[in-house]
């Protein structure tokens, strides 16, 4: 079974202007972690095994440094085929836009899953999705498994990272397509539910591709 570590952002501060409504300060570390709570099960539902990095609070006093080096070691030691970290950016104005991500300038496979990943991120992110390749970070030159590492949006730029938080599900089934893809499995598509049906008095229930269940009406 293909193998997907993901690692989230684990900045201690690093701040979005992004207003959520639950009303919390938004952090680097918080929306990342949102987005792969919603990019795992998607992952699982097409076949891919999946193990996530430390969930880190934002503005505690953990060491980010040691919290990413651990990560990676995790990573290695499980054997995983893909190292996926997720991150959004800065500028220095707060102006940027755009889709940034990264791949491990001498890794050929590093480029190639980067190369489908960025055509499928095109298909949902309305701005410039430019791929990048970079030899200097930890997380892309220290691991064993295939490196990709997202750059989703500017957390400083409010249209830009807004478009993020009301588009993770899109973003998340983006991601797993191109990993599909990577990997030669099919996406799975998720299940619809079905409109009860009724047949005289008898009301069915289900979803796509399942038997479904049934009640007589009373």
């Amino acid at each position: 079974m293909a193998k997907v570590y993901l690692s989230p952002a684990m900045h201690r501060q690093n701040e979005c202007c992004y207003p959520r409504p639950d009303g919390q300060q938004c952090y680097e570390a918080l929306e990342n972690n949102e987005y792969i709570d919603i990019l795992e099960p998607v992952l699982n539902r097409c076949g891919i095994e999946t193990k996530r990095g430390y969930r880190r609070t934002p503005m505690s006093n953990e060491d980010g440094t040691a919290i990413m080096q651990q990560n990676v070691a995790e990573s290695n030691a499980w054997g995983a085929d893909v190292h996926y970290v997720s991150h959004t950016n800065a500028s220095a104005n707060g102006k940027a836009q755009g889709c940034h991500p990264m791949y491990y300038t001498y890794s050929a496979n590093g480029k190639k899953l980067g190369e489908i990943m960025v055509r499928y991120r095109k298909e949902v992110y309305p701005r410039t999705v430019k791929l990048v390749a970079r030899s200097d970070l930890y997380e892309l030159k220290k691991t064993n498994a295939v490196a990709f590492y997202e750059e989703h949006a500017f957390h400083d730029n409010l249209e830009d990272i807004t478009w993020f938080h009301t588009h993770m599900k899109e973003i998340a089934e983006s991601a797993a397509k191109g990993l599909c893809e990577y990997f030669g499995l099919p996406y799975v598509e998720e299940a619809k539910p079905v409109e009860p049906v009724t047949m005289g008095n008898i009301i069915l229930y289900g979803v796509d591709g399942d038997s479904g269940t049934w009640e007589r009406v009373k």
